[in-house]
């Protein structure tokens, strides 16, 4: 943690997926392909405005007009690690809602450790995961 204090000319290090990748390599739809570049874009936009302590009411991960839970994607990975780090340099309460994605154990070990004692409310809607325990396990132990 203090390592990244320290880094002043932090950028963030996901890297860019294009909208296309979504349709072609993926084979959403192309409304859905849209939902979910915003949800990316909307992680990057998060990251920046906590780590410059400027954090938004709330924060909103998944695509907001899904009817069913986004698959997992390992593409995905190091954007979750970036919005662990910056939760993690984040002052103060933060409002978190994840939502309409699937959580496996991976992204679960990514964000645990930086939500403790950072959340004041944690909404889980509509998410899948490995094992019908896994989210009540997620929300437990964000809290303990």
């Amino acid at each position: 943690v203090e390592i990244l204090k320290k880094d002043a000319s932090w950028v963030y290090s996901a890297p860019e997926i294009p909208r296309i990748y979504w349709e072609e390599e993926e084979e959403y739809e192309d409304f859905e392909a849209d939902q979910i570049d915003e949800a990316v874009k909307s992680m990057r936009v998060y990251c920046h405005q906590l780590r410059k302590g400027s954090a938004p009411g709330k924060v909103e991960v998944g695509p907001q007009l899904f009817d069913y839970p986004m698959s997992r994607h390992d593409i995905l990975l190091p954007h979750w690690q970036e919005l662990a780090n910056a939760l993690n340099l984040s002052r103060g309460s933060i409002n978190l809602s994840i939502k309409m994605l699937h959580l496996d154990q991976s992204v679960m070990d990514i964000l645990t450790p930086c939500m403790k004692n950072k959340l004041e409310r944690f909404h889980l809607d509509g998410n899948d995961y490995t094992s019908s325990n896994m989210g009540i396990e997620f929300a437990i132990s964000t809290v303990m």
